[in-house]
């Protein structure tokens, strides 16, 4: 095994039988065991050694660099397409926030600004009609898989629209798989500075406000609870009608 990982062996008896039970804890980095590397699905473990996308994926979830600190030295600063971009941006958040400090604000200052904004644009859900809360649902639909998708992979983000639900599909850099639970919820974010600069532009509620607005409003919409599920592609999955009792 490599790297090295000290493991114990436990006795547990199931069905009066003596079974050997062995705990693998999580590592900070991809650990190969007789040359192969296995990732770790569910209850099972896959061996993805000759799966270079898999593998790839794999070290991605395991660095602590984000994908989007990644220098790229032949890069140039006019493939951003600030002029034509910027303009658009700032008055979006003009619009949606009065004396918002994008206004004075050179293109490239506004790239670096990270501070915390002041404004909700969706605070509070009493009085909102039917329209407004699907209004509402769409807004954190379509942002969070726009800031959160690891753009190392070449998946792209998706929106299924069915006929009893909303389906949306994007790639994931997640450090807990499974569903997500609102009520034990913790700050992961994906891309800190894009999801800053989503926030800033309001196009994106602040930090993880994301995950409780949703549900919020699906169940003022259809009564029913979001699915949020991480994983190597994170899924959401919004019910649009009412459930029958």
């Amino acid at each position: 095994m490599f790297p090295p990982l000290s493991l114990a062996l436990e006795e547990v008896k199931v069905g009066g039988k003596l079974v050997l039970s062995v705990y693998m804890p999580p590592h900070c980095q991809p650990v190969r065991f007789k040359s192969r590397t296995f990732d770790r699905a569910e209850d099972g473990d896959v061996n993805i050694t000759n799966n270079a996308h898999l593998m790839a994926a794999l070290y991605q979830r395991k660095s602590s660099q984000h994908t989007e600190r990644r220098v790229l030295p032949f890069a140039d600063l006019s493939e951003l397409r600030l002029a034509e971009l910027m303009p658009t941006v700032r008055q979006g958040a003009v619009n949606k926030r009065p004396g918002h400090p994008w206004a004075t604000m050179e293109d490239w200052d506004i790239l670096r600004s990270t501070g915390p904004r002041e404004h909700d644009p969706i605070s509070g859900a009493q009085g909102i009609n039917m329209a407004g809360l699907r209004d509402h649902i769409g807004f954190e639909v379509v942002s969070n898989p726009m800031s959160h998708q690891e753009f190392a992979s070449p998946m792209p983000a998706s929106l299924t629209i069915e006929q009893d639900r909303l389906v949306t599909e994007n790639w994931n850099r997640h450090l807990r798989p499974g569903p997500i639970d609102p009520g034990n919820l913790k700050p992961d974010p994906k891309n800190p500075p894009i999801a800053s600069f989503f926030v800033n532009a309001t196009l994106a509620d602040t930090l993880d406000s994301g995950v409780r607005n949703l549900y919020r409003y699906t169940r003022l919409y259809s009564g029913q609870d979001p699915q949020l599920i991480e994983g190597d592609v994170c899924t959401t999955v919004i019910p649009l009608g009412r459930s029958v009792t």
